[in-house]
């Protein structure tokens, strides 16, 4: 049972999920708006492959960003187990 701490780390890897596909959506939703004006006004894809390319670099940092973070998270999980085992076989040495 970790308790508030097992808490505050789900939490922690909602928020990140969360703010993750908060970005996707808005990419998706403006490129697709991006994408009507583009070929109604300009009758060109330039402007939305300007803003999409570089905003799809963005995105994708953000991706790594999020995984590297969610990544790290279970090896601090795994550390934690292993540390609590520790002081448990110490407590029970030292009984």
């Amino acid at each position: 049972n970790w308790g508030w701490r097992g808490c505050r780390l789900k939490l922690k890897k909602l928020t990140i999920k969360k703010n993750f596909f908060t970005h996707l959506g808005c990419y998706c939703v403006v490129n697709s708006g991006l994408l009507i004006l583009s070929l109604t006004l300009f009758g060109s894809m330039i402007p939305l492959l300007v803003v999409g390319t570089s905003w799809g670099i963005g995105l994708g940092c953000h991706y790594i960003s999020a995984v590297s973070n969610l990544k790290l998270d279970n090896k601090d999980i795994k550390l934690l187990e292993r540390e609590v085992e520790f002081i448990k076989s110490k407590m029970l040495k030292d009984e």
